[in-house]
């Protein structure tokens, strides 16, 4: 593929293009491709960010912009720059660039001047960038609430530097609500609590430092607490049968190998002994993480929650977290943020805010724990109160262990893992509803019960345990057993 250093910069991958960013600026650049950026390319000084639209940026003057951060500490002190101080910034920005890469000192010039014209003249901001207003969905009928699982996807970006309006989406998304113009989904079991659903993509800092030992400070309680449920569910998940040993059979024993009786025959006639009873070993098992995969479903709600509850924290959600990254296991890892609003004459809608923390094929590595406290750190607009769903959570995670049950040949062991607060008053608060909840969990755990081996974990409200069946799929992988 050939690819011109005019063409746009949806030509080449986003990490590509940090990379380019980062050998220009010579430190980490984050670059976020924005379809919706108010201006072809923004610099965003604080956290060294470039904001830029896919098809009105072009490769050269991604690299100009990167080699424009030189000027962060002018940015700084004096605020965002003027378009003529920005014009007079970039001779040098070009000589970086051309020292950079020598075979683009033979550009015409005309090619860098366009790239100092009004329209596509870098904007240079401290902190903030700007974007067009959001649109999350268009707008339905009112009243109107899709099929289970029908309704359309909706999808919001959390960058690394800030945007002006970024709770416009929010705003929003709750105004169509109130208003009944939002298309609505539900659980099949559940039609009482609808919910809209937001995919979160959060931006990708590419040299994001530290792992789970940085998240909680190299505490010893919580690294070993994490390697010993490691060993648990290695211990206790080995699924795959060793060869077995050579026969050891002997003249005496207990047991006879019946396999060998016709051949001790021939033996004895011709006067010879033959070994006939069995000396085997008890066979042995290994684990092999190619035959697992996992996905993590951690509820971050802020809903309060009380001590006899014990919330799956912060710390509680990266411990069990960097168990599978120490296992081995193809995992996905996602988190949630959910609230209640009020919708069309009073009634209660869910907002369930999904960010995938890690894919995947995507390696553990620091920016998967860069992401969690991001997530953790995201406040909801005024007016949202922070609520869970469990019923929710275990019916994503089902569908995604499904989903990436695909990609394997022969028998794999799932590992659906939910941590979810225990906080549900805000959805709704009696045992008949608790009831209900658990039927819709067993729903959809059934079918995935019968397509393989689980080995499941559910952190979940005692009020909702002290309830589950015994007999029952869920009652096997709940952390808090009722007595």
């Amino acid at each position: 593929m050939r690819v011109l250093v005019t063409d746009p910069v949806r030509r080449l991958r986003p990490s590509l293009l940090a990379l380019l960013a980062r050998w220009v600026h010579g430190a980490a650049v984050g670059v976020e491709v924005l379809a919706d950026a108010s201006h072809p390319l923004q610099v965003i000084c604080s956290s060294r960010t470039l904001v830029v639209h896919p098809d009105r940026t072009s490769i050269l003057g991604l690299l100009q912009a990167a080699a424009l951060l030189a000027h962060r500490a002018h940015v700084r002190q004096r605020g965002e720059p003027s378009p003529s101080t920005v014009r007079g910034w970039l001779p040098a920005a070009r000589k970086a660039v051309q020292q950079r890469l020598p075979a683009l000192a033979r550009l015409p010039v005309r090619v860098w001047h366009d790239l100092a014209e009004g329209q596509v003249l870098p904007r240079i901001a401290w902190d903030e960038a700007h974007t067009e207003p959001p649109q999350l969905t268009a707008p339905a009928p009112a009243k109107v609430r899709s099929a289970p699982g029908k309704a359309p996807p909706l999808e919001m970006f959390l960058p690394d530097c800030s945007i002006d309006g970024a709770g416009d989406a929010f705003e929003r998304l709750v105004a169509a609500i109130e208003r009944g113009e939002q298309p609505l989904d539900h659980l099949p079991e559940m039609p009482d609590v609808p919910y809209v659903a937001i995919a979160l993509r959060l931006g990708s800092r590419f040299e994001a430092r530290g792992g789970f030992g940085d998240l909680v400070g190299h505490e010893r309680q919580l690294l070993e607490a994490a390697t010993r449920y490691a060993h648990c569910v290695r211990t206790s998940a080995e699924d795959l049968l060793l060869e077995p040993p050579p026969d050891g059979n002997a003249l005496h024993g207990r047991e006879l190998d019946h396999a060998r009786l016709v051949d001790a025959r021939i033996a004895r006639r011709l006067g010879r002994d033959f070994p006939v009873f069995g000396d085997r070993p008890e066979p042995e098992w290994t684990f092999d993480p190619d035959r697992h995969v996992a996905v993590i479903y951690s509820d971050l709600c802020d809903a309060e929650a009380t001590l006899e509850d014990m919330a799956p924290s912060l710390h509680v959600n990266g411990s069990i977290a960097h168990a599978y990254e120490q296992l081995g296991i193809r995992t996905e890892w996602h988190a949630c943020r959910d609230a209640m609003v009020r919708g069309h004459a009073g009634r209660r809608v869910l907002v369930h805010v999904d960010a995938m923390l890690k894919g995947a094929d995507e390696p553990w590595q620091p920016i998967v724990w860069e992401r969690l406290r991001r997530l953790h750190r995201l406040r909801l607009p005024e007016g949202l109160d922070a609520a869970s769903f469990p019923p929710l959570h275990v019916h994503r995670t089902v569908q995604r262990l499904r989903h990436l049950q695909q990609d394997h040949a022969g028998e794999t062991m799932r590992h659906p893992v939910v941590l979810s607060s225990p906080n549900l008053t805000r959805v709704f608060d009696d045992e008949r509803f608790f009831r209900r909840c658990l039927d819709s969990m067993e729903q959809d755990l059934g079918p995935l019960h019968a397509d393989g081996p689980v080995k499941p974990l559910y952190w979940l409200s005692k009020a909702l345990g002290r309830l589950a069946s015994k007999s029952g799929h869920l009652y096997g992988g709940l952390v808090h057993k009722p007595k």
